[in-house]
């Protein structure tokens, strides 16, 4: 399924110009780092006493009330499977049917590459408009009446009322924000549809599309859904954690815990992708080889009924057709099974799935553990090694000075080594005895076991 992404924002006063710069990448956005993300702006239905978008939100700025909404946006995904000029339609259309046509806005489109994938483009749409609905265009109030308070009694003496469809105190906020997500779900399928691509989003949740695909007995697709939800990184926090992963010194460590979860999440979800690939690859293995076992069978059945004679006249070309149907089976069978075993070296063990599933659970503490488990026992192993060869070497004599000294301070070395060696696996079982206490709890194994359900 492609990506949706569907959010509504409100903007304070004081905030709604430098915003409108920013997503429109003008005044001291004009010549950032970002200006070559913008592939593409528009704005409409602004009032005679603004020529541009940056001059319509600075006096919603200045006149709007303290701590009032000065703007509402929508932050939207836009297929990365569409060219620019259909996004475009996309995303007009999705202005005239949730913006309208009696509201100042304006919009722009973003397209970059992923922080942490340069082959995968992120197209985006950042919508913003003023929640005043203008009555009339022909008579358009001046900008420090427009922004006033309503007045129903007198509308000819405060300013424009509000487009309160996402604030309003009666509870039907929720709803329109529902229909907005719905209306983009729409606007997308119908855009795919119309390009003859097959893709398609949904904006509901995970567990509503799970919810579905038990109701319909399809397991397929409850398995594609049962997973844990994409993290949200933000490019702030991306971009951090790029920089962190190009360091040669880096650590998994070093990366917050919400960066590790990113990191664990996209392991589980290649390792499942290369599971079912791999599962595929397997089963036409094997219905290659049954086809070429039952092309045998149907030659000795063609064999069983023919006289002696008939076998006599046709035997070379009997012969031919079953040894050359025996060579190409057995080069069949032997092929196929040196790349399932090839294949099943490359998919996860139980074993594996539940380490990751413990390691994302646990936010990389078990795989922590696991690492320090493996330095403690190889520096027990080098020691042991070194305690060995030490002990086959001969006690000096009295009169061996020199080999007195070395072999005094070697012997002291090892029993600073083997103190050393001891310290370690007795910080390592201490910490071992917590953490085992910790996730044999109830709790932890029901955690566990929805975190392996994601696999």
């Amino acid at each position: 399924m492609a990506t949706y992404h569907c959010s509504i924002k409100n903007g304070k006063t004081g905030n709604a110009k430098r915003h409108c710069e920013y997503i429109l990448r003008e005044g001291s956005y004009a010549n950032g780092t970002k200006k070559e993300e913008l592939v593409y702006k528009q704005f409409g239905n602004l009032p005679d006493w603004s020529a541009k978008p940056t001059d319509f939100f600075a006096a919603a700025d200045l006149y709007e009330r303290k701590n009032g909404n000065a703007y509402t946006e929508f932050e939207i995904a836009l297929p990365a499977e569409l060219s620019l000029e259909e996004n475009i339609k996309l995303v007009k259309r999705f202005v005239e049917e949730n913006v309208g046509s009696n509201k100042a806005y304006c919009f722009a489109i973003h397209e970059k590459n992923a922080a942490l994938d340069n082959d995968k483009r992120q197209p985006h749409a950042h919508i913003m408009f003023s929640e005043r609905i203008i009555e009339n265009k022909q008579n358009v109030k001046p900008d420090y009446q427009f922004f006033k308070r309503y007045n129903k009694k007198y509308p000819e003496r405060g300013g424009y009322k509000k487009d309160d469809r996402f604030t309003a105190k009666n509870g039907a906020g929720p709803q329109n924000v529902l229909k907005v997500r719905k209306n983009l779900e729409r606007i997308i399928n119908e855009a795919y549809e119309k390009n003859g691509i097959e893709a398609r989003v949904s904006c509901k949740s995970l567990r509503d599309l799970r919810s579905e695909a038990m109701l319909k007995n399809d397991k397929e697709q409850f398995d594609f859904y049962d997973r844990p939800a994409q993290n949200h990184l933000g490019p702030k926090l991306a971009n951090q954690m790029k920089k962190q992963m190009k360091k040669p010194d880096f650590k998994f460590e070093h990366l917050s815990d919400k960066a590790r979860l990113y990191v664990l999440s996209k392991e589980i979800k290649t390792t499942c992708e290369e599971i079912k690939k791999y599962q595929n690859v397997i089963k036409e293995l094997r219905e290659l080889e049954a086809h070429e076992k039952l092309n045998l069978v149907n030659l000795k059945a063609d064999l069983s009924g023919k006289t002696v004679e008939e076998i006599t006249l046709d035997g070379k070309k009997f012969a031919d057709r079953l040894y050359s149907s025996a060579f190409a089976i057995g080069n069949k069978v032997k092929e196929n099974n040196q790349s399932i075993q090839l294949t099943q070296k490359l998919i996860l063990t139980d074993d594996r799935i539940h380490k990751i599933a413990l390691s994302v659970y646990t936010k990389g503490q078990s795989k922590r553990l696991d690492k320090e488990k493996r330095k403690v026992a190889e520096l027990r192993k080098k020691f042991d090694a070194a305690f060995d060869a030490f002990a086959q070497k001969p006690t000096p004599k009295w009169h061996e000075l020199n080999y007195k000294r070395d072999y005094n301070e070697e012997k002291n070395k090892l029993l600073k080594w083997q103190n050393d060696v001891l310290e370690k696996e007795k910080n390592l079982a201490e910490k071992l005895e917590i953490y085992e206490r910790e996730i044999q709890k109830p709790e932890h194994i029901a955690g566990i076991k929805k975190r392996k359900k994601s696999c």
